[in-house]
């Protein structure tokens, strides 16, 4: 039905009741449920009803300018409207149309079933009281709605839940009331926050669109009824937001972030809503039809109405029928009141248009020769939606008309030419918007951290500088001093949508922080929180695609909040207080685990971990290993500092590599047999005495056997692929038995009893020597090993260093508390760094002279009393020259590198001497 009645155009915007009443007499406004610049939806009643009835009714006030871009001027057949979606499944019953206009602006009244939208029950959504079985039922009766329009041509582009309904029988139906969609087909004005929560990336940007976008944004309705009424990157629920929250969320998702996982939801679900969600339009489902299929194959047996969802949604949909031929364009008789003059600004064409048999000036439809058939005339009366609802549709042929335009001829050239440029402008605008907006950290000590981290002059964060950030290291080093501020909250973090890895280690972070933004990172895959004080982990249980978690050094017990975390390669909790690991029991991925300087007794949680690879259990209070023995990746295995005494299980470790068994009370060497892979060992300060166990141990090529009660080393003799063996601190005083080990590299021999060294004479390769307090007087056998750099003999009786003499290579000597009076045989170690010569009888310093790499040189206690051979030492750090006979410390002032001098028991003839050392060396007169 058509009017002229001018006076109707003089309101505001807003749909008053003179307006509706005018044009639908006996009808009234009820409330205003939403509200666009582009449209308004109201809850209307009839009051000349005995029982007044209420519908809801799209009310569009569109320009004419705006008509005649998208339509040249045409309008479509109300009454064919109503008669199309009298019966379409799934869509909202079409009850009434109007359409007036002047020759400025046209307005659309379109009048529904009134039902409620699928926003009502969000709020049971983020209870978690909406069951799986009705978030399938929603999806398969919009598919069919879908499937039904795109089947007619027409795309809906704008599936929200504010335009899906329940009707009183519970079955879901699609409806017109897209608001989105106006404001994107106009190009004028940027849409409201959070109204982009269900576009496609390609409608947002002004991309070609296709039917896809319908799946998509029905992906995304189906993702927030299953994750209890949140879309996407959205805090969790019932945690709160804020609409920069949600910015944030619709600008990860539109620039390709990877939809979180839903907890407890179907996995299958959750796939096909990944793949209607898909970044790209080709790898999302390519039809609605296809859609609809996969959510029936999804259905579970075990899922309550299993039966009865699968016989009222039958596997194939019928194909869409032709209709009967209808009318879709209007004639206008010459005769008629024009009320477009032809002098009109507006330009717009006429339209054909015949009077009535009632002759009353009202319009009706005159056929045309040529005539539209089924999906033509959809796509035509569905014209209307466009300016209603935001509709989008496919372009048709036109008809071989010529005084007469289809409907959609005018709305072709439309999204050809101009609004696909409007929308792009549009979603650039928004995203500037976005991008210098400022995040909102309000907490100054993560603030002044993250500028910091980010190299951030000012005081503003905005969201651009987030954009691309991967990794945010926001914590203190170890070595750093403790922190005196406490971060108490972590808000605003969540801003940062790109983020992989993120440092917050020794922060001062307790549990009464607010540290719920980390729940919002889910692209997090690395994190550490080490050297705080949490004592609790459940700041990480959403986490899930965490791979690498550092959280040692806090006070955290329970560990039942990581149970979720299964993408876990690498967990440290080292120095926390934990007891109970059946938290880990479902890491099953976990290649990396670190536990020292627990209270753990019981591991047997652990024999789950079938991957794993390192394993640190040092300092705890763990007896029995025998859980372990399922962990057959295990190659690289801690149990230092333990009370293990049964090692009968080891055999059966024949993956392990690396196995550190020291300061256990295992007393007897456990036969290790089975370990035929073994290449370090560490069994210091275990009481063991017999090493006759280790002759299997072929694959050995580090041994640790220091501070035992070990005296006979012959089984050490067929391990001849030795490069590293330390036996300090035994019994031992014959080395005969290590004269074969020649691809030995290191050896710690040092408090022991040895005396004679010829042993070693063939071992060229070693590098490091330890030999100190032992009662060694020739040191003769070393001479050939001049490979050594670092060498030990401090605390024996050794008189001369002649067998040092070509020691060309060596850096560090330490030959104190002997009874060495001639440094000369040390004049060609030009290479030295290190020496310590204390407590010997030392009088002359001259073949150090061209030693002039020395750091660090300890002469304490000897007879030194001339130090101008130091005077062009200008590497030399510390010097140690305490209880000698030196009287004139002034060559040390010039040494500008010197930062301590050790001075005691000297007796200085000039003490003012000491006030011209450089500011940066400390001088030390007094004994330390």
């Amino acid at each position: 039905m058509q009017t002229t009645t001018d006076h109707l155009f003089q309101s505001e915007s807003s749909l008053t009741n003179e307006l509706l009443g005018s044009v639908m007499p006996g009808w009234e406004t009820v409330r205003i449920v939403s509200a666009s610049p582009q449209g308004d939806l109201y809850l209307i009643r009839n009051i000349r009803k005995n029982t007044p009835s209420e519908s809801l009714l799209q009310f569009t006030r569109v320009t004419m300018r705006e008509l005649s871009d998208r339509f040249e001027g045409a309008l479509p057949d109300p009454g064919g409207l109503t008669d199309l979606f009298k019966d379409a499944p799934n869509l909202v019953p079409l009850q009434d149309c109007h359409i007036i206009r002047n020759r400025e602006e046209c307005l659309c009244f379109l009048r529904m079933k009134n039902m409620p939208a699928l926003q009502s029950i969000l709020p049971a959504c983020e209870a978690g009281t909406v069951p799986e079985s009705e978030v399938f039922k929603a999806a398969l009766d919009i598919c069919r709605a879908l499937i039904f329009c795109h089947d007619a041509g027409v795309i809906h582009m704008g599936i929200s839940p504010a335009s899906i309904f329940i009707d009183p029988t519970g079955n879901y139906r699609l409806g017109y009331f897209d608001l989105l969609g106006k404001a994107l087909i106009s190009g004028n004005s940027i849409p409201k926050r959070g109204s982009i929560s269900y576009v496609a990336p390609e409608q947002f940007s002004g991309r070609d669109c296709s039917s896809s976008v319908d799946v998509y944004s029905l992906g995304l309705v189906l993702y927030q009824l299953l994750n209890r009424g949140r879309v996407p990157f959205l805090p969790s629920a019932p945690l709160q937001y804020s609409t920069a929250d949600i910015d944030n969320a619709n600008y990860r998702r539109l620039h390709g972030g990877f939809l979180p996982a839903i907890p407890d939801a179907d996995i299958n679900l959750q796939g096909i809503i990944r793949k209607c969600c898909a970044i790209r339009p080709e790898d999302r489902y390519s039809s609605a039809r296809e859609l609809y299929r996969a959510l029936l194959s999804c259905l579970r047996p075990d899922l309550p109405d299993h039966k009865r969802l699968l016989s009222s949604y039958p596997e194939t949909l019928p194909q869409p029928s032709v209709l009967p031929e209808v009318p879709v364009y209007l004639k206008k008789n010459d005769t008629s009141q024009d009320i477009f003059p032809d002098d009109t600004e507006d330009n717009i064409d006429e339209m054909d248009l015949v009077p009535d048999s009632t002759g009353a000036g009202e319009y009706e439809a005159e056929a045309p020769e040529s005539r539209i058939h089924a999906a033509p005339f959809v796509i035509a009366a569905a014209g209307l939606l466009l300016i209603i609802a935001g509709v989008t549709v496919f372009m048709v042929k036109k008809p071989p008309i010529q005084n007469c335009r289809p409907v959609l001829s005018g709305l072709s050239r439309s999204l050809s030419h101009n609004t696909i440029g409007n929308i792009s402008d549009t979603g650039n605008r928004a995203l500037q918007v976005i991008d210098e907006t400022s995040i909102e950290i309000p907490d100054p000590v993560l603030k002044r951290a993250v500028l910091t981290a980010l190299g951030i002059p000012g005081n503003e964060v905005r969201v651009s500088d987030t954009r691309n950030v991967k990794e945010l290291l926001l914590g203190n080093s170890d070595d750093a001093p403790d922190p005196q501020e406490a971060i108490v909250s972590l808000a605003g973090l969540e801003s940062f949508p790109h983020l992989k890895k993120l440092s917050l280690c020794r922060m001062n972070i307790s549990d009464n922080a607010d540290l719920s933004a980390l729940s919002r990172l889910q692209r997090l895959r690395t994190l550490d929180l080490h050297g705080n004080s949490l004592s609790s982990a459940d700041a990480v249980k959403g986490l899930r695609k965490l791979t690498w978690l550092d959280l040692s050094r806090n006070r955290i017990s329970d560990l039942s909040s990581l149970q979720e975390l299964t993408e876990l390669k690498s967990l440290a909790l080292y120095e926390n207080e934990v007891t109970d690991l059946s938290g880990l029991a479902s890491l099953a991925g976990l290649q990396e685990l670190y536990l020292d300087s627990n209270s753990i007794t019981d591991i047997t949680p652990l024999s789950n971990l079938r991957e794993l690879e390192t394993l640190r259990l040092d300092n705890n209070l763990v007896s029995d290993i025998s859980p372990l023995r399922s962990n057959t990746s295990l190659g690289s295995l801690t149990l230092t500092g333990n009370q293990i005494t049964d090692l009968s299980s080891l055999g059966e470790f024949s993956s392990v590599q690396e196995l550190w068994l020291d300061n256990n009370p295992i007393g007897a060497f456990p036969d290790l047999s089975g370990m035929t892979d073994l290449l370090y060992l560490n069994l210091g300060n275990t009481r063991i005495s017999d090493l006759s166990g280790l002759a299997d141990l072929q694959s050995l090529e580090e041994l640790v056997l220091s501070d035992n009660y070990i005296w006979d080393i012959t089984p050490l003799g067929q391990l001849t692929g030795l490069v590293y063996l330390d036996l300090e601190n035994n019994s031992i005083s014959d080395l005969m038995p290590l004269a074969g080990l020649d691809s030995l590299e290191t050896l710690y021999l040092g408090r022991n009893r040895i005396s004679d060294i010829a042993a070693l004479r063939g071992l060229t390769k070693l590098t490091t020597i330890a030999l100190q307090d032992n009662w060694i007087s020739l040191i003769d056998p070393l001479a050939l090993l001049t490979d050594i750099q670092s060498l030990d003999l401090s605390g024996n009786s050794i008189s001369s260093l002649t067998a040092l003499n070509n020691y060309k290579n060596l850096t560090w000597l330490n030959v104190g508390s002997n009874s060495i009076s001639d440094l000369a045989p040390l004049e060609g170690c030009t290479e030295l760094e290190t020496l310590q010569a204390y407590s010997n009888s030392i009088t002359d310093l001259t073949p150090l002279r061209n030693m002039l790499k020395l750091k660090y040189l300890v002469l304490n206690r000897n007879s030194v009393s001339d130090l101008s051979a130091l005077k062009n030492h200008q590497n030399l750090e510390r010097l140690y020259i305490e209880y000698n006979n030196v009287t004139d410390v002034s060559v040390l002032t010039e040494l500008k590198g010197l930062k301590k001098v050790y001075l005691a028991g000297n007796i200085l003839s000039d003490t003012t001497v000491l006030d011209r050392f450089p500011e940066t060396t400390d001088v030390y007169t007094l004994p330390q």
